[in-house]
């Protein structure tokens, strides 16, 4: 028998985080939504038999990356991706506007660095960075191995940490 209420409960607490981790693959909000509904109805299909599933929360980011990169295969080409952030997000009140005008930006040049990665080196970063998950399941979502995660991992280091010192230097 399927619960619906848990289904709803399940796809509520993954969507945001699979919704990032799917549009830095395919580059597109739209065309993630896509790639998670379709997941997410696999999973509803599944039933009783999800149980079987060791680590849910592997499981879905697995599904995800498989499902994206089967997308992109499918379109012969990679999707160009546009910037994300357009207009400020500093209050009104902020008690610094400066500094907070300063760390926006900042955080633009990171976005930018990080999307210049190569698709699975930004995988590996979005993951361990911005959805949580430790070394070995981001390894065990992307189905590499740990070396590689860290190689993947020094790689994105190194270009933010490039990007980000020529801004913070004032070099353009």
């Amino acid at each position: 028998m399927r619960d619906e209420r848990a289904y709803r409960q399940l796809f509520i607490h993954y969507y945001n985080s699979l919704l990032r981790f799917a549009t830095g693959i395919v580059g597109t909000p739209e065309l993630a939504e896509e790639i998670i509904s379709d997941v997410m109805m696999r999973v509803w299909d599944m039933g009783s038999r999800l149980s079987q599933v060791d680590n849910l929360k592997v499981y879905l980011f697995t599904s995800v990356k498989n499902a994206a990169f089967t997308e992109l295969d499918k379109r012969k080409r990679h999707i160009p991706t546009t910037d994300a952030q357009n207009g400020e997000d500093v209050a009104e009140n902020t008690p610094n506007p400066e500094r907070q005008m300063l760390l926006s930006e900042l955080e633009q040049k990171i976005e930018q660095a990080v999307m210049q990665l190569p698709p699975k080196c930004q995988a590996v970063y979005r993951l361990i960075k911005e959805e949580g998950c430790t070394y070995k399941e981001a390894a065990a979502i992307l189905e590499i191995s740990g070396n590689t995660i860290e190689g993947h991992m020094q790689t994105a280091f190194q270009r933010i940490k490039a990007a980000t010192s020529l801004y913070l230097h004032g070099i353009k």
